[in-house]
């Protein structure tokens, strides 16, 4: 293939962000290509639930309303959580947060991965101006003042006035375009499985903070829950190794058997939390977005939730652009976005680093001041739903496809 294709935007990168992006770009009218490298979606387990989910703040629900493509979730596999409850181990702290205090009918949703891609996907098929090529590696990309140019594993070659780098932690465009990032370990793998409680979970995502990192354990239809066991290298491959009997054992005490007893529990898979911080979002004709300009710690969620609301924010700067017939990869319009999106996501990185360098510490003087912190929190009532807002997306400078309210 050596066919040279000419689109208003390509976007390298087709996980959610990505192709959300993809999808908001085509509906305001600008033709779009999609370069991603993986191959076909992974179809949806015929039983029991994926490992890999995503908790959905209510923003992130409004924004993908507004793409048509909360309707074709696969509801069966989705489960609302109607509360968060957040306490610490060493200490007598907690928090709770209940969909009452906001007035809505829920503070998110725990969806899988596999489901929403699904979803968007059904999507993308009622776009006659998007074009998404899988299994195709980006391997050079060449910015020039009217124009970039992508090269791609298979020979082929494609061009728009803008490159939209949605591609990771690993960014290849990134690299390529030379944004400098500072990338650091956080020294700690995710150990994630599904399991079953004797008590359930009542609807309510809850989180153990831990002095090796915290332990979320999140609603999934039925009585089934989704953890995401935050702990060292070591300890991972420990739980890792364990025996099903033994691992339920383990994950009922770092819960402190909130719940009960673990009855059962599925397969276990792991993944190295690191952080990524790119100096600029913006490089001439190119723009990063999601964990390729910010990854930040999964203690709360947040990664897919940043994502969405920078894919949603270059849609509304770039289709302004478009319906103006001005040029979209322009200097002036980039740096719209990035000042729109860059304050934001450094103040969450920042936030989500700095709690859990203050969960993980054991000092006896942190120790007692942040559960004194949680318990004053808890009844400061207009400081508690402040931070409620803020938490399940519902405040700050969202995008107009993804503000509130809602109401479902």
């Amino acid at each position: 293939m050596s066919l040279s294709r000419v689109y208003d935007a390509v976007i390298v990168g087709g996980g959610p962000g990505g192709m959300a992006a993809a999808l908001a770009l085509a509906a305001r009218g600008l033709s779009v290509c999609l370069a991603d490298a993986l191959g076909e979606l992974a179809p949806l387990p015929a039983s029991g639930f994926d490992l890999r989910v995503v908790a959905l703040n209510r923003s992130s629900q409004q924004f993908l309303t507004h793409l048509g493509v909360w309707p074709h979730l696969d509801k069966t596999r989705i489960a609302a959580f109607e509360a968060m409850r957040v306490w610490d181990a060493q200490g007598f702290g907690e928090i709770v947060f209940d969909a009452g205090t906001l007035a809505t009918s829920c503070l998110g949703h725990i969806v899988e991965t596999a489901n929403l891609m699904h979803a968007l996907e059904q999507v993308r098929a009622a776009h006659d101006n998007l074009t998404v090529m899988r299994g195709v590696r980006v391997t050079s990309i060449h910015c020039q003042s009217d124009g970039v140019l992508a090269r791609l594993s298979d020979g082929g070659r494609i061009s728009g006035q803008v490159l939209i780098g949605a591609d990771g932690g690993r960014s290849v465009v990134r690299e390529y375009c030379r944004i400098e990032a500072w990338t650091r370990s956080y020294e700690q793998v995710a150990v994630v499985a599904n399991l079953r409680m004797s008590d359930g979970h009542a609807n309510t995502a809850w989180q153990r903070f831990m002095p090796s990192g915290p332990l979320a354990v999140l609603p999934l239809p039925g009585d089934y829950a989704s953890i995401v066991w935050t702990t060292t290298p070591q300890s991972a491959g420990e739980l890792l190794a364990l025996g099903s009997d033994e691992f339920a054992q383990a994950v009922g005490e770092a819960f402190a058997w909130r719940r009960g007893e673990v009855v059962w529990s599925g397969s276990r898979g792991s993944f190295p939390l690191f952080r990524v911080r790119a100096r600029h979002y913006v490089a001439t004709r190119v723009a990063l977005m999601g964990d390729a300009a910010h990854t930040v710690h999964p203690l709360a969620g947040q990664g897919l939730n940043l994502a969405l609301m920078d894919a949603a924010a270059l849609a509304d700067v770039l289709g302004e652009v478009f319906a103006s017939g001005g040029d979209i990869g322009t200097r002036t319009a980039l740096r719209r976005y990035e000042r729109w999106r860059k304050t934001h996501n450094l103040a969450t990185q920042y936030t989500m680093d700095g709690l859990r360098w203050l969960f993980g510490n054991s000092s006896t003087p942190l120790r007692i001041l942040r559960n004194l912190g949680l318990s004053a929190a808890s009844r400061a009532g207009p400081f508690k739903t402040a931070l409620a807002r803020l938490a399940c997306g519902l405040s700050g400078d969202l995008p107009p496809a993804a503000r509130p309210p809602l109401d479902s």
